[in-house]
């Protein structure tokens, strides 16, 4: 029996609030870093992604987390990731990540 396929989403939350849910994983990491092309991050304040839904990481998807990051710096727009699972943070931590993002764990 095969597993179910894996899937993520990234929706608009409000107009700078997003919430990230479902498998940050290789399977789903291209699909919603392509989806995230299309958004307007240029605002006032500071983007926030929730991850309170994110259901399981991989390298693949902290890459992503990391690529956005590395865009939001270069664009000048201060990058937030709230609620963030505790095997994120433990995936994050591992290879020195969590110094350079503010992943914010679940309260």
């Amino acid at each position: 029996m095969k597993d179910k396929a894996q899937t993520a989403d990234l929706l608009l939350v409000s107009d700078n609030s997003y919430e990230l849910l479902g498998h940050l994983t290789h399977e789903t990491a291209g699909e919603i870093f392509s989806q995230s092309l299309q958004l307007n991050w240029h605002n006032d304040g500071p983007i926030v992604i929730d991850l309170a839904k994110v259901e399981s990481v991989d390298s693949a998807g902290l890459a992503m987390l990391l690529e956005w990051h590395s865009r939001s710096d270069q664009m000048q727009q201060e990058l937030e990731f709230n609620n963030a699972p505790q095997h994120l943070l433990k995936l994050a931590a591992l290879c020195n990540a969590d110094q350079l993002m503010k992943l914010h764990a679940r309260t």
